[in-house]
C-alpha cells in the first residue's frame, strides 16, 4: 500500500444479531494506518471495549460485536469511541466537528 493511500471511516451505529453485514459489529475501516488503538466506554466512562490489532495493508483487524469484556450482552444504547491512529503517511486521524479536530465520537447500540 502507498503512503498516498490513507484514511478511516467510523460507523456510529451497529446491530448486532441481524445477521450478517458491514452494521452488525462496530468495526472501523481503514486503510495505510501504522499505529492504531480503539476504545469503546459507556457514559459513565467503563472501558468496554478495547484493540490496537491491524492487518498486512494497515486496516483495522478486530470488531466489537456488542457485548462486555466478558462476553455478557451490552444494553441497547448510545457507546462513546475514540479512536488514535497515524497513518504510514505521517499523518494522525482527526474528523471535523463544530469546527475543531477531534478523535471521538458515539456509536449507537441496536437491538
Amino acid at each position: 500500500v502507498s503512503q498516498s493511500r490513507y484514511g478511516l471511516f467510523v460507523p456510529n451505529s451497529m446491530s448486532p444479531g441481524q445477521g450478517p453485514g458491514l452494521y452488525s459489529v462496530f468495526k472501523p475501516i481503514g486503510i495505510g494506518i501504522k499505529e492504531y488503538r480503539v476504545t469503546i466506554h459507556n457514559f459513565w466512562g467503563e472501558l468496554i471495549w478495547e484493540s490496537d490489532s491491524l492487518d498486512e495493508l494497515g486496516r483495522p483487524a478486530e470488531a466489537w460485536d456488542g457485548t462486555y469484556r466478558n462476553g455478557v450482552p451490552c444494553k441497547e444504547d448510545v457507546y462513546i469511541w475514540t479512536i488514535y491512529a497515524r497513518y504510514r503517511s505521517g499523518r494522525e486521524y482527526k474528523r471535523p466537528f463544530n469546527g475543531k479536530m477531534i478523535n471521538s465520537g458515539t456509536v449507537t447500540l441496536i437491538r
